[in-house]
Parts: C-alpha cells; structure tokens; sequence
C-alpha cells in the first residue's frame, strides 16, 4: 500500500508564482490565506538550498517527497507541458542527508502519520 500526494507544491506556492502576491489573471484566489510573511520565508530559503544544488524549488520539492518509500505517486496541477518537463526532472534527483536536514530545519513541520496508517517502532527502526 502507499501514498498518492496530492498538491506537492502547495497550490503552486513552491513554484515561485505567487513570490510576489497573486499575479494578475491568477485562477487561485483560494492561496490568499496561506501567503503570510512565515511562508514565503520558507519558499525564499528553499529557493535559497535549490540553487545551491543547482535545481528549481518545484524540483527540490518534489525529489523531497518522493524519495520517500510510502509515496507512490504526486499529482501536479500543472497547467503548461513545460511545468511538466521541469517537474519531470525532480525524478532524477537525489537528495544528500544533509539537503534532507536543511530542508526539514527550514520547514519545522514534520507531518505526522495519520493514526491507521502509524508504523508501529520496530518497523520505523527499520526505516532509519
């Protein structure tokens, strides 16, 4: 069994689209709410860690989700082909412990399990 993600770019958030308000002709106006100045300092410093490994946030995003076992797939609302060569790309991408830290360090969100789908500790154990 795994895990299909749904929006692994938070709404197009990790894209850098909305780095400077909602553009003009935007269809979300739902991403209002989670434009705050905490936000974007992530994105700002993700984007940051991407250009040091030389890859977009999109990709750095991505490759962090999936390198993850349980995850089978990540649904991208991508609305041009060229979103999807560039997201493409993440596939091909593997990320060092440290990247992994960093990004973990900037986000302080690690997500929880939801309760049914917990890993008992032996098998976390295992994971590490």
């Amino acid at each position: 069994m795994g895990f299909t993600v749904w929006s692994p770019l938070g709404q197009g958030l990790l894209t850098g689209k909305y780095n400077d308000g909602i553009p003009e002709g935007s269809r979300s106006e739902s991403i209002k709410k989670y434009l705050t100045d905490e936000n974007l300092l992530k994105i700002k410093k993700l984007g940051e860690l991407a250009k040091t490994i030389d890859i977009t946030v999109s990709q750095l995003a991505l490759a962090w989700i999936l390198r993850r076992p349980e995850i089978s797939a990540a649904i991208i609302g991508a609305s041009k082909p060229e979103h999807v060569i560039e997201n493409v790309k993440a596939s091909d991408v593997t990320l060092s412990k440290d990247i992994i830290e960093q990004i973990e360090e900037i986000l302080d969100n690690e997500p929880e399990w939801p309760l049914t789908y917990k890993p008992n500790k032996y098998f976390l154990d295992r994971m590490r």
